[in-house]
């Protein structure tokens, strides 16, 4: 296990305490987005720590970041930026999805 998540460029990154991966991922994007809502296609930055006990596992994510895209589109012309990152949790407590 611990030579198959150092492999993977996603999980690369992470530090090796006793049974448990952590780390922080920075901006990346999922690989497979076939079928996923539209908010998959943005960046994301999150803690992560994924825990392994006999042959099982635990995966936590806290902390995460967006960084979306920005398309703008102006006289016939499209522009694409990236717009200011925010947090998952900002997100949900500002749409009252979460109180």
């Amino acid at each position: 296990m611990k030579s198959y998540l150092l492999g993977i460029d996603f999980t690369s990154k992470l530090d090796l305490k006793d049974k448990i991966f952590v780390g922080r991922l920075g901006f990346t994007k999922l690989g497979s987005l076939k079928g996923a809502p539209i908010a998959a296609y943005q960046s994301y930055s999150s803690f992560i720590k994924i825990e392994i006990k006999e042959n099982r596992y635990r995966v936590t994510m806290s902390g995460i970041k967006f960084k979306p895209t920005e398309i703008n589109i102006n006289s016939g012309e499209i522009g694409i930026g990236q717009a200011t990152e925010y947090s998952l949790k900002d997100r949900l407590l500002g749409t009252n999805i979460l109180k």
